[in-house]
């Protein structure tokens, strides 16, 4: 999963950042040690660039250095503790390393991060404003998905299923929270529903 979240306020360097990943990426052709080199390079002179932190991690997760992909995802978080995406990201890196319990915390405070006034809110992609909030957010839906699947793992399954549940009242209808709720369903012996 590669997803850039732009909220930082590191100035337009950092603002830039897509666009110079871009002329990276063709002058590395792809070679992801070099990618590494070059985004290490960047982050040097930009050091509060968190789209570069995060890119650098997303590059990493899918090398599977998790451990290095955990740093760069746990820098952005120091440097702007309001970054949906990177405790996004980081739930799903301590999912994947089956650290369900982390995953749980790091998920739910990526949904207190969307809580406002008592109300989650996701924030539509508005490229006109330049709105940095609100160019790059993660759905509340995909993180309580991330949180119910973390939540089964963890056989916790009535926390698990209210989860999936409140994706499925909200529309979000993917086949995995049925699979899931029939899984929890059977395991608990409710065959009916």
């Amino acid at each position: 999963i590669i997803l850039i979240n732009i909220s930082c306020n590191a100035g337009k360097e950092c603002d830039i950042f897509p666009q110079k990943y871009q002329e990276i990426y063709r002058r590395c052709k792809g070679d992801s040690s070099l990618l590494i080199d070059e985004i290490d390079k960047y982050i040097k002179l930009n050091n509060n660039c968190i789209i570069a932190y995060l890119k650098k991690g997303d590059i990493l997760f899918s090398l599977g250095k998790n451990e290095q992909a955990a740093l760069q995802y746990r820098e952005v978080t120091e440097i702007d503790p309001s970054n949906v995406s990177a405790f996004y990201k980081y739930a799903i890196l301590q999912h994947y390393m089956q650290r369900y319990d982390s995953a749980i915390i790091f998920y739910k405070k990526a949904l207190n991060l969307k809580t406002i006034d008592g109300a989650i809110v996701d924030y539509p992609p508005n490229r006109i404003t330049q709105n940095k909030k609100y160019l790059y957010d993660i759905d509340h839906k995909l993180i309580v998905m991330g949180l119910g699947e973390s939540y089964y793992f963890n056989r916790n399954l009535y926390e698990a299923s209210k989860q999936f549940e409140y994706n499925l009242k909200k529309n979000f209808k993917i086949g995995e929270c049925y699979f899931y709720l029939g899984i929890i369903h059977l395991d608990l012996g409710e065959i009916q529903k």
